[in-house]
């Protein structure tokens, strides 16, 4: 499945905000004929600068029922659909790629599964290597949490504490802080 170039518009530097506007926004045609458009996704407002935002149209996407996305998924074993459909959380971007690609599929469910044992892990030492795809940055790690943030939904017990230990985590990832401290940290709230 193709992936986006830029992450997030949080993530740009000053110099690279100034050549984005430069290159698509100054440059813009007087003319609407010759306007260009220069799509970007963010999942927060109010975290991309000011600079940026005055000069951006901003569409919000709704995700799309299951329902909607349900006939896309064709000639699938309905366990695989259902799995799709739960997975995708109202995109059909990613449950059309996941019904694309067997090997996505199979990968999806064994991250999905090992996120899963994160939340009934009885020992720290069981928990701690369950989470070894955090200990990294990149698309892995980013799957994981994903999918650490799904099963704790789907958890029948729900805990206060894991919520919040999971948005910690996921907040302090942001920042160049040790990979390893912050998931034996965040392995140790679990446990506690």
């Amino acid at each position: 499945c193709p992936r986006p170039i830029a992450q997030s518009m949080i993530h740009l530097n000053m110099r690279a905000i100034n050549s984005l506007i430069k290159r698509h926004i100054m440059t813009l045609s007087n003319d609407l004929r010759g306007a260009q458009l220069a799509p970007h996704s963010i999942e927060s407002e109010e975290a991309v600068l000011p600079t940026i935002r005055s000069r951006s149209r901003v569409i919000a996407f709704q995700r799309v029922g299951d329902a909607d996305i349900r006939p896309l998924l064709t000639d699938l074993d309905p366990a695989d659909v259902r799995f799709i459909l739960h997975i995708a959380q109202g995109s059909p971007g990613i449950a059309l790629c996941l019904m694309k690609d067997p090997e996505d599929l199979a990968h999806e469910k064994q991250v999905h599964d090992q996120a899963r044992r994160v939340w009934a892990a009885r020992s720290l030492a069981d928990r701690l290597s369950l989470l070894l795809p955090l200990h990294e940055r990149g698309t892995e790690a980013e799957q994981f949490l994903r999918h650490l943030a799904i099963t704790l939904r789907e958890a029948p017990t729900r805990s206060r504490n894991a919520e919040k230990a999971l948005t910690e985590l996921i907040r302090e990832r942001e920042t160049n802080a040790h990979k390893q401290l912050m998931v034996q940290k965040f392995a140790m709230e679990l446990s506690a």
